[in-house]
């Protein structure tokens, strides 16, 4: 089991039912593997023709574990033999803590089919205060698979980051069913050439109090995989994704009283190696025959609605083979309504864009950052259609008017930035004078004029103020500046990123690609 304390969780090896890995964590440096190995390895061919033989090849497999119990061994008519094995070990429900189902190619030796479950023979029901965060956990987890010694193939385990929402539980204030549990549940598929095979899996739970692997349970079965070489690329699977993937308006009326327009997509779209949607992996759209117009733009709430899903790589069995396609599903944590392992993803209102969930009420629950896919294919670096956008202290600022580019020099709407910053305003008409001043600091700007007064002193500006349709906008950076503001230019999404908080740290990659599309989502609304 593993003992704890604030910056290291270690697992002992006692005995068959005590799982084994050695696990260091290091607080705030944890990461989440996307693709964990199996240490998986080929065997040599062997023939079968006894039940001690195929007991000792699974052993030599490590499919078979020291000190538990074969209690049946036998060839089946088919020509696999087939091995059941569990310990003396018993839980308090007198329930087997291990147990295991193995086939065996009797013409090679091969593993055909592995199913095994183990349980700790510790079991707290005290639900004690959570010392091992769900991240955390999932190293944990990811730890001990890199210490499994199965050999099943050359294929890997991937982190399987798909969880149900507990948004129906939040949505009534009640705490979650997730947040009351004493463990962590951590899932995996396999994974061919990198592509997650869901038809396998791998469950691990951790004790999020002691950080205990609590169990495991494994299901593998030998599989024909068709090769990935002739899928079309990320890339344009991700275009034709976002280009054919079209929300459909339907009445939302789940509760018969509270009948809504709303734009929607389906849960999940399939594409295949070659860019096609075959009709019998995807779902059919509801016919809407009413004529009408709704208020809110459809490609806002594409976007918007697209912003919910991420694209990956999955294969799919067709009865003799497993083929490679791509999948565009609902993101982890996005807030669904979920009941009897249905979800149903939110819609948006098609007249007042709003959020709404499954009953038609507003969805105020945060969402998840969007993909980099969307983002990149929808609103690719230097390729925004916005002139600019301002960024304060790492918040998109929601401007009632739009930055401009003037000789090259971005141009910001004086009273709502200075406003913003604290400064009083004054606008002096017979002068066509602008002034704001804040502590000990007062600027003024004469409309296209080339010189800006600070504190009295005179400074030449590179473009002038100007009026443009109704309004009055200054040159970004000098007058920010001038009252303490940190002001940059990121080019690639054209945002200019005004710091008055100088203990905040840099805006990632990661994080300037996010504000690009909420600039974007902005812009176009």
């Amino acid at each position: 089991m593993f003992s704890t304390d604030r910056f290291t969780l270690t697992l002992v090896a006692k005995s068959v039912t005590r799982l084994l890995l050695a696990a260091t964590i290091a607080y705030g440096t944890i990461t989440v593997a996307d693709v964990v190995p199996a240490h998986a390895s080929e065997t040599a061919s062997i023939t079968l023709t006894n039940n001690k033989q195929a007991i000792e090849h699974a052993k030599s497999l490590n499919v078979l574990p020291e000190g538990t119990i074969v209690t049946k061994a036998e060839k089946r008519h088919s020509g696999e033999w087939e091995i059941f094995y569990t310990t003396d070990e018993k839980d308090k429900n007198v329930r087997n803590h291990h147990l295991g189902e193995i086939w065996l190619s009797a013409e090679n030796g091969e593993v055909l089919f592995y199913k095994a479950s183990m349980s700790s023979d510790t079991v707290s029901s005290d639900k004690g205060e959570q010392q091992v965060s769900f991240e955390e956990a999932v190293l944990i987890a990811d730890r001990f698979i890199q210490e499994l010694t199965w050999k099943l193939g050359s294929d890997t385990w991937i982190y399987n980051f798909y969880p149900r929402s507990n948004y129906f539980d939040w949505r009534e204030g009640a705490a979650s069913e997730t947040s009351e549990r004493r463990f962590h549940g951590i899932n995996y598929h396999r994974a061919h050439e990198g592509i997650r095979y869901e038809s396998n899996y791998l469950g691990i739970t951790v004790d999020n109090v002691t950080g205990n692997v609590q169990s495991y349970s494994v299901f593998w079965q030998k599989a024909n995989f068709e090769s990935s070489a002739n899928m079309i690329s990320f890339d344009n699977a991700a275009k034709k994704m976002f280009n054919d993937v079209i929300p459909f308006l339907n009445w939302s009326d789940n509760t018969g009283t509270n009948k809504k327009l709303v734009y929607s997509l389906h849960d999940y779209y399939v594409m295949d190696a070659a860019g096609k949607f075959p009709a019998s992996l995807n779902q059919e759209t509801p016919p809407f025959t009413d004529k009408i117009k709704p208020h809110y733009q459809a490609q806002l709430a594409k976007l918007r609605l697209l912003s919910l899903y991420e694209l990956d790589r999955s294969y799919i069995g067709d009865g003799t083979t497993n083929k490679p396609y791509y999948k565009l599903r609902i993101k982890p944590d996005v807030p669904v309504f979920s009941a009897f392992y249905n979800a149903v993803q939110p819609s948006i209102d098609a007249n007042t864009g709003e959020w709404r969930d499954f009953l038609n009420e507003p969805v105020t629950a945060a969402f998840p950052p969007v993909g980099d896919w969307l983002i990149d294919t929808a609103v690719p670096a230097r390729a925004v259609g916005y002139t600019a956008a301002v960024v304060w202290n790492h918040e998109l600022l929601e401007l009632a008017n739009e930055p401009i580019i003037q000789n090259g020099y971005t141009m910001i709407p004086f009273r709502e930035l200075l406003t913003k910053l604290g400064a009083k305003i004054t606008w002096v008409p017979e002068k066509r004078l602008v002034r704001a001043s804040k502590n000990d600091t007062v600027i003024e700007l004469t409309i296209d004029s080339a010189t800006v007064v600070i504190n009295g002193k005179a400074q030449k500006l590179d473009t002038p103020a100007r009026i443009t349709g109704g309004r009055t906008y200054i040159p970004a950076r000098l007058v920010l500046e001038a009252f303490g503001a940190q002001v940059t230019w990121n080019v690639d999404s054209r945002l200019v990123l005004v710091t008055t908080d100088k203990s905040l740290p840099q805006l990632t990659a990661k994080e300037m690609k996010q504000l690009r599309f909420k600039a974007h989502l902005n812009w176009l609304g």
